[in-house]
């Protein structure tokens, strides 16, 4: 059957999130986007480690990737969270909010 899984970026976006590693990499992120040199510093990764989370992020579609040239025509390579990697993370947030008015549920 050629239909396409409708589920499947949410089942890479929720595997991408099992790990501590790559929801580290999302904290970092958090307020603004930041060099790969920054990140890999802040967190204390192997290479070969963070290479492979951030692939994993990237592929879930909740970070993007883009390279800004200095002046001496070398390029850095940033990262920040994508809009789907902000929507994800603030519908999960508020999903698991206390509400300010509870609702009460009947049995």
């Amino acid at each position: 059957m050629s239909v396409r899984d409708f589920a499947q970026p949410i089942v890479n976006v929720f595997k991408a999130l099992c790990s501590e590693e790559r929801r580290g990499i999302l904290i970092e992120l958090e307020f603004g986007p930041l060099s790969y040199t920054e990140i890999i510093e802040r967190l204390k990764l192997e290479k070969g480690t963070f290479n492979y989370h951030l692939k994993g992020l990237i592929m879930a579609g909740l970070i993007r990737n883009y390279l800004i040239k200095d002046k001496k025509k070398e390029f850095t390579s940033f990262y920040e969270v994508s809009e789907l990697g902000l929507n994800v993370i603030n519908g999960l947030l508020n999903a698991f909010r206390p509400s300010l008015s509870p609702k009460q549920f009947s049995p």
